[in-house]
Order: C-alpha cells, then structure tokens, then sequence
C-alpha cells in the first residue's frame, strides 16, 4: 500500500487518475441536496480586485498615478508569487488550510466558515497570532480554529509558547476559544482539540498524537468514523472484444467495459452502494492488495483486480474502515497533489457531501455500514516529554 502525499489509495488510485475514473464518485452530489436546513454558499467576495488593490495603496508614499510605482508593484507580485511557489512549506500549509475547509465544508453541519486571518488591522497588548478561520455551529456558538500540518514520524506536535499564547489572547479578545486542527499525515487523521489541551513545556506547547485522537472533538462538526464486511473488491473488466493480454513483465493490455465491486463476497449492484463502497475503497485506510489479474476459462485476460483488508480482522463481522473526514481528505489530497508536491488548493466541494454520502436511513445487506460517533475524552493525563 502506498504511503505517498498524493495518491488515494496507492496503484489504484494512479489507475483511476489516469484514466479519470473518479467521476464515479461525483455523480452522487447532484442526486442529492443539502444537509439539513442548510445550504452553504460561498461568501461572494473579489480578492483579485480588492487585496492586490489593498496591497499595492499600502503605504503613506504611494501615488496612484505614478507608473513606475505600478510597474514596480508588478514586479514585486511576480517575485512574491515566484517565491511563494518555490516553497514547499508554505504550499503544504497553504495546502492543509484549504483541506480542513473542505472537511467542514463536506460534513455540511455549520452555520458558516470564514477566514479569520485576512486582512489587516491594529490592536492594544501583547503579541497577537491569528487563527486561520472562525466557526459559527448552527446554534449560533462559535469559535476560532488554527491549521496545522504534521508530517513525520513524532508522536507530537510542538508550537512556540509566543505563537500559542497570541493565539489564545485573540481568543479573549474577539470572544471565542481557539482550537487546534492538525491533520497528522503519516496516519492521514484529523484532530481537533481545544487550545488549552496542549501540555506545556519550557519553551513550547506540544500535543501528542494519542491525547488528540482521544481528546478530539471533530464529532462536533458532523465526523463519523464508519465500518463495514470485508474484504472490498474492485474489478476492472476486460472488454471481450477488444484485445486482452498480459505479457511476461505482468503489463496488461486491455479496454476496461466496466467495474464489478464486491462486499463480503457479494456483489453490489446498487449504483448508491456502489458509489459508497467506491470512497471507502479509495480514500479509506484498509490496506490495498493487488493488482492481480484475473482469466477467464479460455485463459483470456478477463480482469484487474483490487482487494482491500482490514490491518487486523477481529471476526466481529465488520471492521472500522475510517472517518468521513479522513475519506474525504484522502480525495482532496489526490486530486490537488502529485509526486512532485501540490498542483493546486481548490476542489468542487459540495456542502454536505459526505454527511449525504450514508443517509441517515442507508440500510443494505449487501453492504452493510455501520457509524460511529466518538466523542472527546478531555481528562487524559499530560504526557511525558518523549526522549
């Protein structure tokens, strides 16, 4: 199974983005609406005019008749932007900001999201940071959110005591608490846990990974951790008359005519059941297995084949193949990243659109699901410095 920054699901997810498969997971949204009483919009809003205006009026010297202030200018956003590309820290954070958007935006159970961090402004005291968004819930309770994006082996997070307590001074200032999303990219999770969670150290604050799975408190925006059978299984299908082969170096040669997926050993047939058992294979944490080729009675090539298995099968009759938020990040990772870093921020995002993936009166025999909502543990002890 691939570990990369930018694959779904390994192989699988090469194959379907080279051929452009993932449609198969977009026909849902128009089928179906918005969550709830509410129905997301983007706040209407012009950047281009308006902040590069902003930018270029900064300062007591401008004229704005000048034209060399203006080619000027020109060639500083040239450079700003050069260098902003150029930087892979800053496009991964960047990156991870528009992800967690996204999250909230798919589980489709706020009032509204909005950026925190644009603009300008003055204040009185100390140093202030400020938080990447503010969160309105729909009864009307808010609170602001930072973005951070971990990647590599540590078990914790550590932020600069300076950066942590500017956070939680704009907090008081503006009213709202301030909480810590990390996206914890060797385990692609997401976490959410109050600012004042973090245990201190002498120059930092950190976070371990097992105090923000157990402390977090993303069930507040609609995450659900799901389960199902398995194995899932994905065939591409050969189409009977086209040629169909596969050579010594085990590289295939086929028209694909369709997929089959199956359940348990069963096969779904349902387009919606398809369609969920298609983003669980693809952007759920089971290990993938294959491909592999499958041959018809006459040795023809009849199909490739995927299988996806638990880590570990407890013979429960179902197991945890992830949370709606991490099914959907892995699909925004996929489609706006590459080997060679992120391609792009933006997505189509339909608000909702996972909370709408399983109705609430989903019930099926052929692929079962089962969700769960895990609530935050707060009084989990501080954990000691690692060596």
């Amino acid at each position: 199974m691939s570990s990369g920054l930018w694959t779904a699901t390994g192989r699988l997810g090469r194959l379907i983005q080279g051929a452009e498969l993932y449609c198969i997971h977009t026909r849902y949204k128009s089928a179906r609406g918005p969550v709830g009483d509410f129905d997301l919009k983007r706040i209407p809003r012009d950047p281009v005019r308006f902040d590069v205006f902003r930018a270029f009026a900064a300062g007591p010297d401008v004229d704005f008749h000048d034209k060399e202030a203006m080619d000027g200018f020109k060639t500083a956003v040239a450079a700003s932007l050069k260098r902003s590309l150029d930087d892979p820290k800053f496009l991964y954070g960047q990156h991870v900001q528009a992800m967690f958007e996204g999250v909230v935006i798919a589980l489709g159970q706020v009032h509204m999201i909005k950026e925190e961090d644009a603009g300008g402004g003055w204040y009185d005291g100390d140093k202030l940071s400020i938080p990447d968004y503010r969160i309105v819930m729909r009864d009307r309770t808010q609170f602001l959110v930072e973005v951070k994006n971990h990647n590599g082996n540590h078990l914790e997070i550590a932020l600069t005591k300076i950066y942590v307590d500017g956070l939680r001074r704009y907090g008081e200032l503006t009213g709202a608490p301030v909480k810590l999303a990390v996206y914890w990219v060797r385990w692609r999770t997401w976490t959410l846990v109050p600012l004042d969670l973090l245990d201190p150290r002498p120059k930092h604050y950190v976070l371990p990974f097992v105090k923000a799975v157990a402390a977090s408190e993303l069930s507040l925006l609609g995450d659900k951790t799901i389960a199902t059978r398995p194995p899932l299984v994905m065939k591409f299908l050969a189409d009977r008359n086209k040629p169909r082969s596969l050579d010594d170096r085990g590289q295939a040669q086929m028209v694909i005519a369709g997929t089959e997926l199956f359940c348990g050993g069963q096969e779904i047939l349902d387009e919606p059941e398809r369609e969920i058992a298609f983003m669980l294979m693809t952007g759920g944490r089971w290990e993938e297995m294959g491909p592999w080729a499958e041959f018809d009675a006459d040795g023809g090539l009849n199909a490739i084949v995927f299988e996806f298995h638990p880590h570990e099968d407890h013979q429960q009759g179902f197991e945890m193949i992830g949370s709606l938020s991490e099914i959907f990040s892995s699909h925004f990772r996929w489609r706006t990243m590459q080997e060679r870093g992120v391609l792009k921020l933006e997505v189509d995002v339909v608000p909702g659109q996972m909370a709408n993936l399983i109705p609430e009166d989903y019930d099926s025999s052929v692929l079962p699901i089962w969700r769960f909502t895990l609530r935050p543990t707060h009084d989990v002890p501080l954990m000691k410095p690692m060596d």
